[in-house]
Formats: C-alpha cells, sequence, structure tokens
C-alpha cells in the first residue's frame, strides 16, 4: 500500500469514519496493477483485521480472492477469511479456511471452536464435538467453547430422542399395514379418500396436518357420526397419530401413516381385477379382501367363466350370491342356496358326462330311475353316493342333505335351532364340491 493509501487508511480508522469507498479503490488497484499487490501485501493483514473488527466481511473476500493462497499463508488472515466465509454462507470454505489456518499456526482454541460450529450447524455432531473437546483440551476454561460443547451434546441427545421416537412410530405404522387387507370396503374407500383430500389441503406437509374436529367428516367424505367412529378406530390403528403440536389457532397436529397409501391402492387394484357383481355393494361393509382370498374367490370366478355357455351364468350368478350371502352372515339364505347350487352343478357335472338318466336305489330298497332334468337334489346326492363317484369317504353331500333336508321347510325349522355352524357345514360342503367338479 503506498504511502497515500496507508495515511489516508489510518486517518479515517483513527477518525472512525467510513473506509468503504477506500477498500473499494484499493480492490480495483490491485486487480488493475500487479505490481501493488506485492506492495500491499505487506499492510494486507492490519487491514483485514479492521475489516474483521467492522464486521465488513465481503470487503475481507474481494481483498482475499486478489491474492494466491501462498500470500495469505505469508499475511497470516485465513482466521478472518474463514469468519468472513461462515459469515456470508459459505461453511465449506470457511472450514477450508479454518484447516488452513490449524496447518499454518498449529490447533488454536478459537480456530477450534469456530471450526466446530460450523460442523455443529450441519448437524454433523459427532464431529463437532470431537472438535469442541480439542479446543477444551488447549484452553480448559473456555466458557464460549464449553457453552458450545455442552449445546452440542444436548442437540445430539436431542436428535437421538427424535431419531429413537420416529423409529418407533414407523414400527407401528408398519405393524398397522397388516390390518389393512381386513378392513371391510367401505373403510378402505374412506381411507383412500382421506388420503386424496388430505394431499389437497395447504397445511399438509410430509403426512402431516392440522385437522379440526369438524374437518373429519369433509376429509372422510361421510356424516358426523361416522366420521368420529372411524377417527377413533383409525387411532387405536395407527392409520393416523395426534402429536403433541397445534397450530396458531390451537388445533392438533395429526400424523398420517405414510405407509397406507401405497398399500391402499395395491388392494384396489385387487378390488378393481376380482371384478365385484354390482349387487354387493350395500354389503361390502362385511366384505374385506381377506376374507375373500381366504375363499379364493377370484380363482374359482376364473374356473367358472371356463364353463359352458349353458351353465355358466347360472352357476356364476348362484356362487356369487351364495358367496355374498354367506359373507353378510344370512344363515337360512346360505343353507337354501348351497342346496340349489348344489343341486345345479351337480347336474352340470352330470350333463358334461353324458349321464341322462339317474338310477339310485331308496332307503326302502325300491330303484328309482328318473331323466337328469326331472331329478331333485336328493335324487342326485343319492346318485352320486351310490355310485361313489367323488369316492368312498367324501362326506359334505351327506352333511348338506342332512342339514338342507331339516332347513329347508320353515315346520322343521321351528322345531329345530338355526345357527352359524349349520350355515358354515352348508356352505363349506358347496364349495368342496364344487371344487371337485370344476
Amino acid at each position: 500500500m503506498n504511502e497515500a493509501y496507508s495515511d489516508m487508511f489510518y486517518e479515517l480508522v483513527e477518525s472512525n469514519k467510513s473506509i468503504d469507498n477506500l477498500i473499494s479503490e484499493i480492490t480495483t488497484t490491485l486487480e488493475e496493477e500487479y505490481s501493488f499487490r506485492q506492495v500491499f501485501l505487506e499492510y494486507l493483514n492490519p487491514v483485514i483485521e479492521e475489516l474483521h473488527k467492522q464486521k465488513k466481511y465481503q470487503f475481507i473476500i474481494n481483498l482475499y480472492e486478489k491474492f494466491s493462497k501462498q500470500q495469505i499463508d505469508k499475511a497470516d488472515i485465513w482466521f478472518e477469511v474463514g469468519y468472513a466465509f461462515n459469515e456470508l454462507g459459505n461453511p465449506e470454505k470457511a472450514k477450508y479456511a479454518y484447516n488452513r489456518c490449524i496447518d499454518i499456526k498449529g490447533e488454536t482454541s478459537a480456530a477450534l471452536n469456530n471450526l466446530a460450529n460450523i460442523y455443529k450447524n450441519e448437524d454433523k455432531l459427532d464431529k463437532a464435538i470431537d472438535i469442541y473437546q480439542k479446543a477444551l483440551s488447549l484452553e480448559t476454561d473456555d466458557d464460549l467453547v464449553k457453552n458450545n460443547l455442552q449445546n452440542a451434546l444436548n442437540k445430539q441427545k436431542e436428535i437421538t430422542k427424535e431419531v429413537q421416537k420416529k423409529s418407533a412410530i414407523n414400527k407401528l405404522f408398519l405393524n398397522s399395514i397388516d390390518i389393512l387387507k381386513s378392513e371391510n370396503f367401505f373403510t378402505l374407500e374412506s381411507l383412500y379418500t382421506f388420503l386424496l383430500n388430505c394431499r389437497k389441503e395447504d397445511e399438509f406437509d410430509n403426512w402431516n396436518l392440522p385437522i379440526q374436529d369438524e374437518m373429519f367428516p369433509v376429509l372422510m367424505n361421510t356424516n358426523p357420526k361416522k366420521a368420529l367412529e372411524l377417527k377413533n378406530n383409525w387411532i387405536s390403528k395407527n392409520y393416523i397419530i395426534q402429536v403433541d403440536k397445534t397450530d396458531a389457532y390451537d388445533t392438533p397436529y395429526y400424523l398420517i401413516n405414510p405407509h397406507l397409501d401405497a398399500e391402499i391402492n395395491r388392494l384396489r387394484d385387487i378390488v378393481s381385477e376380482i371384478n365385484l357383481p354390482k349387487e354387493w355393494l350395500t354389503g361390502l361393509n362385511n366384505i374385506s379382501i381377506f376374507q375373500l382370498n381366504e375363499l379364493n374367490y377370484s380363482e374359482t370366478s376364473k374356473k367358472i367363466m371356463k364353463v359352458n355357455e349353458k351353465f355358466r351364468p347360472l352357476i356364476n350368478r348362484d356362487y356369487n350370491e351364495l358367496i355374498f350371502n354367506y359373507l353378510v352372515g344370512n344363515k337360512k339364505s346360505t343353507i337354501v342356496l348351497s342346496g340349489s347350487f348344489v343341486e345345479l352343478i351337480l347336474t352340470y357335472y352330470c350333463e358334461r358326462k353324458k349321464i341322462k338318466k339317474i338310477e339310485y336305489v331308496n332307503a326302502a330298497g325300491k330303484p328309482i330311475k328318473k331323466d337328469l332334468y326331472d331329478c331333485v337334489l336328493f335324487d342326485l346326492i343319492s346318485f352320486i353316493e351310490e355310485k361313489k363317484i367323488f369316492g368312498s369317504d367324501f362326506s359334505p353331500l351327506t352333511n348338506l342333505s342332512r342339514v338342507y333336508r331339516n332347513f329347508i321347510h320353515p315346520g322343521v325349522e321351528l322345531k329345530n335351532s338355526l345357527d352359524k355352524t349349520k350355515s358354515d357345514l352348508c356352505f363349506i360342503s358347496s364349495i368342496e364340491i364344487l371344487r371337485k367338479i370344476l
């Protein structure tokens, strides 16, 4: 720095006047006159120290950029450069400057503390704590370093606690997904609608959303009573969790299970492939995908579609009605439909085997002979069992015949109790016979 610049600089500093214009002029001169850099290098340290004192960080960087790293080494201003870079939002260059300072001058409490602060702000707490401890080993009574170290330890503890909490919640969320397949279709559609509407809310953020009680019916697209029932049910199953947080209007926040979205869409795809009959819609609240899968509904329906055109629509209709009534708990209907359905599929079986005449010996020892289409369920069962067509130990026909015969007439039903066990027996027998035939 020539004598004029030097006098002007110290005069401005001593008089507490702004040095901005002078530094700008010096920076321009450094750009235009290469030889001036060698002259100014002698004064670079005190100028940078004054700029650091006045918190003029951009000026520090502007001057720094006019010199080589070796010249900066000589001027011994890496600490101030690191500080300036960090204040200007460039932590990577600040870390480089502090490390360069440490390489040249050795470890100091101030340089290590500032370097650790950067790592702490980046949430690299293990590294920050290690550096703070090095700084404290150099200056054991440095209260600033002690406080910074304690803050980093507290932050590490909070982050660890939060990670553990999130892990526990995520485990609950993952476990709750297994429950979805047992949900009825109404609940699945309500959840689907709820997720769809939640994502449209402006406050929705990473599956967090403040929800007033009055908003649940809107988001679920149902009435308030049903919405309250669903909300409590979903909380109990960890589909949603109310967190310890409220918005500015004291509205509670809910954390929505993020795994629901993919699983519900997967289940809805299964439903679309199953192609449920329209007449089932009124009873869907009692039917779940899990139940249908247990009954092997989809695979059996596909096999029915391979039946000849004469019997296919009848068997498909009666099979759907039987499944539906069984799942919604219509016990008498299940028994009656089981008998009608078995009569139909046994007729189909005999026609497929080109059996036109049904012959068997009744309980009185009298030979019975009928045309196939004149036969009732009792005739067909008697024929099948006598001929042992499905094997000598095939019991479903006998079970079905006994229960169906006892409960097809109201008079008999008045004398005997109709319970789920008998309904189950008829249904299972019908399905077993169907599997034998298909």
